[in-house]
């Protein structure tokens, strides 16, 4: 394994408050295992969940998705008649989207409360 790839393991672990031989040991341990390091990498430089996720129900949830926001243009547009109207509430639902979502995106990339704007 390159010694970078052991110093990014030691920064990470460091700043998480290890030091001295605790660290030195910790790097050890993960480092002499390639799928301990490659998983280790993935959960703390990534942020990526270590969780099991059920395919099926990924493949439902973005089904219902689809289908529920799909729903805002397409009634907006049999009721109104109007590409306008349509073209509004497609901007509504995809305004509402990122309103939900930054906060849970940001949050995971270690931005705390939403993102620090200019």
């Amino acid at each position: 394994m390159p010694s970078g790839e052991r110093e990014e393991i030691r920064q990470i672990f460091g700043l998480k408050g290890f030091s001295g031989a605790e660290l030195e040991r910790i790097v050890d341990v993960i480092t002499s295992d390639e799928d301990r390091w490659a998983k280790t990498m993935a959960v703390e430089e990534y942020g990526l969940s270590p969780a099991v996720k059920s395919p099926v129900l990924a493949a439902l949830s973005t089904s219902a998705a689809f289908v529920l926001c799909g729903l805002a243009p397409l009634i907006s547009y049999l009721i109104g008649y109007s590409l306008t109207w349509c073209v509004v509430a497609t901007g509504f639902v995809f305004f509402g989207i990122g309103a939900f979502e930054e906060p849970l995106v940001a949050d995971r990339l270690g931005r705390g409360q939403g993102w620090k704007r200019c």
